[in-house]
């Protein structure tokens, strides 16, 4: 498609070329020192935001090539200080031109090295004996640290492993630790006490001039941690390093950023070593007006970057979601997000089920900010798709909480996010339960644990998300069995620790009948030798979209015929073993901010949800749905986020929210996969001077 934009892999500039742009530079900031500040218009419905012409949503300034946005500062960087830029240094990959020029010569070893020579021999580092993954956690946190293009030539390379040590489930663990841990500084940290009325200011201290995805904590709900305070910083710093690798964002134009709130934590407010506000946290109006400056200075410093909100207190999430989702770029992922992934996982599960969408049952086990952001999500599938009328779609959906289903008559005061499902008399009477005139109190009272639960609703899926750890019991799934022929279990509470159930006993316990997957990666498990699988996939259901190879000899088949062969037996028992789903976010959140960035969307639409969870379901084959997996391999993350990318860009062009001048000519996924940044690239675009990659020269 025609573009005003340059392209990313053009020839770097020469050192006078750099000369003649940074006084182009100074020319350009003298005249926009008279421009206003980007318009901030707030829209309170996405109807209003949809009357606005796009030129009025973002900056005309876009954000080029990344050897062109960054500051006069950064472009001057030779000798050590260049070394010491994780954006710039190449280490030994520098050749013997490029140290002359940048005045590197006698800093480095002498043998220059390929970016793959690199990568070896920091997995060699990785896969040393007795390394635990907090080890291998700070090892890569070290070289992402001193350079960029190397971290993410081996994340990207080897993502099926380091994903779990980058993100969950050790993240978890590094942000328990984050403060005493801590070795440099990485991101933005803005104090709601100090720096009121100075973010803008403070957020102009990054020094890259181009920022398109921003992933922002109060650490106030750290995965199932709880309150971690500053120590949540290590959750934007995962998530960001999975928006380059997986989603194809430039490291340069990322950003990490805590919002310190304070904390109320006794633990850390006593601790000697926390870097974080020793106050307890902000309430009311204060926290709202620096919710709000932070966002608004955003907007104004970055109008096209997209704002991700995580891990923030179920409540407060909510909120911010709805006081920030119309005036500017953004989303939150722990409530659409997680709603994106397990909608995936339901559309393919019901598949293997042979379950018409409009009669199906879900249980959820957990009604935080993730399960109600989740359930609304199913219930937009089952109305946008299955043409089942939102009301109905909620009534299909229960949660149950602390104190049993979430249910209109119970005697304490349901926060708003749960009375959307919240089920009346009616409702529980439609499902077959008999209260036989019981007070409200009673029939509280007999739907107050699980397995009553279970046996009353008769779901097709458990959900959990309730961070509470393992609280399944053996009779939960028995009775989840007794209802459905293959039920769905997703334990998706993380870090694994805090799963309500493993793998291991879900398919035991089950008979090796559940349809299994979970929020953090469990090891495989064996079936059990009685087990059946036979999964008939009805054609109106089928999958129509592109397939990936499947796990031969690692999971089991799910139909069998008999044979006499010895070699058929064995190479059966060879198949009978289940390696789990993982029901990730990793698999939703870096295509959608791609695709929502790279189209120009004026906001994140529920619709591009919708599309990201249809995406994502098609990417995965009939023959691997025949097998009993939900989701693709994490081997092929990248290929995934490109198709979640391509749609979402797809739906927010077809729904006129994009900013794109014209559809482009080129297919949709292959549109996204020529805008996503690569490390091998950096020969073309990353390093000052026009100067070749090492290993290009080598060949």
């Amino acid at each position: 498609m025609a573009e005003k934009e340059s392209n990313t892999m053009e020839s770097i500039p020469s050192p006078v070329e750099a000369l003649e742009q940074e006084k182009l530079d100074v020319k350009q900031e003298s005249q926009q020192e008279k421009k206003p500040l980007a318009d901030t218009t707030s829209f309170t419905s996405e109807s209003d935001i949809e009357k606005v012409p796009h030129s009025k949503l973002v900056d005309v300034t876009k954000p080029g090539r990344p050897d062109q946005t960054r500051s006069r500062e950064l472009r001057k960087l030779t000798g050590a200080a260049l070394l010491s830029n994780a954006w710039l240094n190449r280490g030994t990959g520098f050749n013997l031109e490029q140290r002359r020029q940048l005045k590197l010569e006698g800093l480095l070893p002498p043998n220059c090295e390929t970016l793959q020579l690199q990568s070896e021999r920091v997995l060699e580092q990785l896969e040393a004996k007795n390394l635990v993954p907090l080890n291998q956690f700070n090892i890569l946190k070290e070289i992402s640290s001193t350079n960029q293009t190397l971290f993410y030539k081996v994340l990207i390379d080897n993502i099926e492993k380091l994903a779990p040590v980058v993100y969950t489930p050790t993240v978890g663990e590094a942000c328990k630790r984050f403060d005493h841990i801590y070795r440099e500084p990485s991101g933005i940290y803005l104090s709601a006490f100090h720096n009121k009325g100075r973010f803008s200011e403070l957020l102009k201290n990054w020094p890259s001039k181009a920022v398109q995805i921003i992933v922002v904590t109060d650490g106030s709900r750290i995965l199932g941690l709880g309150d971690l305070g500053t120590n949540g910083m290590g959750i934007p710093l995962g998530k960001i390093s999975l928006f380059v690798a997986a989603g194809g964002f430039h490291p340069e134009h990322s950003l990490p950023l805590c919002l310190d709130a304070g904390t109320n934590n006794e633990d850390l407010l006593k601790d000697k070593f926390y870097m974080g506000e020793k106050q307890k946290r902000l309430e009311g109006d204060a926290y709202w007006d620096a919710i709000d400056e932070l966002c608004d200075a955003v907007k104004s410093l970055w109008p096209d970057a997209l704002l991700q909100f995580e891990d923030f207190e179920t409540q407060k999430a909510f909120e911010i979601l709805e006081r920030r989702r119309c005036r500017q770029l953004c989303f939150n992922d722990d409530i659409q997000g997680t709603g994106a992934v397990v909608v995936a996982g339901i559309i393919n599960g019901l598949k293997i089920q042979n379950t018409d969408p409009s009669d199906v049952r879900i249980l959820f086990f957990g009604a935080g900010a993730s399960a109600v952001g989740v359930a609304e999500a199913i219930a937009a599938y089952l109305e946008t798709e299955a043409g089942v009328p939102r009301e109905r779609a909620r009534k299909a959906i229960f949660l149950v909480d602390s104190k049993g289903l979430v249910y209109d008559n119970r005697s304490d005061d349901l926060p708003s996010h749960k009375r959307l499902f919240a089920k009346t008399d009616k409702d529980l009477e439609e499902i077959g339960f008999e209260s036989k005139g019981a007070s409200s109190d009673k029939i509280h009272e007999a739907l107050k644990d699980l397995k009553s639960v279970v046996a009353a609703v008769k779901p097709h899926a458990l959900v959990g998300l309730s961070a509470a750890g393992p609280s399944w019991n053996k009779e939960v799934v028995k009775e989840m069995c007794k209802h459905v022929e293959r039920p769905l279990i997703f334990p998706l509470s993380n870090p694994t620790d805090k799963a309500e159930i493993t793998a291991e006993q879900a398919v035991k316990w089950s008979g090796g009948a559940a349809i299994f997957a979970a929020g953090s990666p469990f090891d495989p498990v064996k079936l059990p030798s009685s087990s059946k699988k036979k999964v008939s996939l009805s054609s109106s259901f089928s999958s129509s979209s592109s397939s990936s190879s499947s796990d031969e000899g690692e999971t089991f088949s799910s139909s069998s015929t008999s044979s006499s062969s010895d070699n058929e037996q064995e190479d059966k028992k060879k198949k009978r073993v289940l390696i789990p789903g993982q029901a990730n976010n990793v698999f939703i959140f870096p295509g959608v901010g791609f695709g929502a960035v790279m189209s120009k969307a004026k906001y994140v639409s529920d619709a591009m949800f919708t599309a990201a969870a249809k995406a994502l379901a098609g990417t995965v084959s009939e023959e691997q749905l025949k097998m009993g997996q939900l989701y693709p391999k994490m081997a092929t993350l990248r290929e995934t986020s490109a198709a979640v990318a391509a749609a979402v860009a797809k739906e927010a062009w077809e729904s006129g929210i994009s900013g794109l001048e014209e559809v482009p000519q080129e297919d949709w996924v292959e549109y996204i996969k020529m805008k996503m940044w690569s490390p091998e690239g950096e020969k073309e675009q990353g390093v000052p001077g026009e100067i070749e990659n090492v290993a290009q020269s080598e060949e």
